[in-house]
């Protein structure tokens, strides 16, 4: 029974071995192509045509802000109590 048990061990690993090695040369044989094919050329776009992201601007005051997140932060620790 144990030399069958080792038998098997034996046999799992193998199969997971070659499948191993199997892929490997897959990945293997996939870089060397895809070395192979040119890459197209990248197009270039320049800065004057790219708009920076508008951000809005906010009427409250830093003081009223960090008081609205401490009474969020303050809330939310409340509630899982």
């Amino acid at each position: 029974m144990l030399v069958d048990g080792v038998r098997l061990l034996v046999l799992g690993m193998g199969m997971v071995f070659a499948f191993l090695l199997l892929l490997y040369g897959c990945v293997l044989l996939l870089g060397q192509l895809m070395a192979r094919i040119p890459l197209p050329e990248t197009i270039s776009i320049t800065s004057s045509r790219i708009k920076p992201p508008v951000v809005p601007r906010s009427s409250a005051s830093e003081g009223e802000v960090i008081a609205v997140i401490s009474a969020a932060v303050r809330e939310y620790r409340d509630r899982d109590r």
